[in-house]
């Protein structure tokens, strides 16, 4: 292989996390839930056997609002077994709600996803609606 090409191809390959973040953009999930400027950083996993990607979101200033997990449509199966649940219609394949602890978790063809807020990050009165956290949810999906 010509030293051009190796380049080539150890960037594409070096870059390819970076631009296959499993679809999670500040930008969709800032307008679905209503709250401008948000960040979506990816943690760091604990495992490299891992298979769930986990990311921090923040508001435009710094403040911790919500968590995303995003993982192969499998594991939803395995998610559903924590006591709790509720069935949520009307999104992905299968969805469920852990009211108690704001989370929203669903499957859809390619990936499933939970969307959980942060206690105490939203006042109730500003506190994105179910619909809102479904359309945020949507675009992990």
């Amino acid at each position: 292989m010509r030293p051009n090409r190796l380049c080539l191809s150890l960037a594409l390959l070096l870059s390819w996390p970076l631009a296959h973040a499993d679809g999670v953009s500040a930008d969709k999930l800032a307008q679905a839930l209503g709250v401008p400027g948000l960040q979506v950083k990816a943690v760091p996993k604990r495992r490299p056997q891992q298979v769930q990607q986990d990311y921090a979101v923040t508001d435009r200033a710094g403040n911790d609002i919500a968590s995303v997990m995003q993982a192969p449509p499998a594991s939803f199966s395995d998610w559903k077994q924590v006591p709790g649940f509720e069935p949520v219609p009307g999104l992905g394949q299968e969805a469920f709600a852990r009211p108690e602890i704001d989370q929203l978790c669903a499957r859809g063809a390619n990936a499933s996803a939970c969307l959980t807020l942060m206690p105490g990050a939203f006042p109730v009165n500003k506190k994105p609606s179910l619909q809102q956290r479904k359309a945020a949810l949507q675009t992990l999906i």
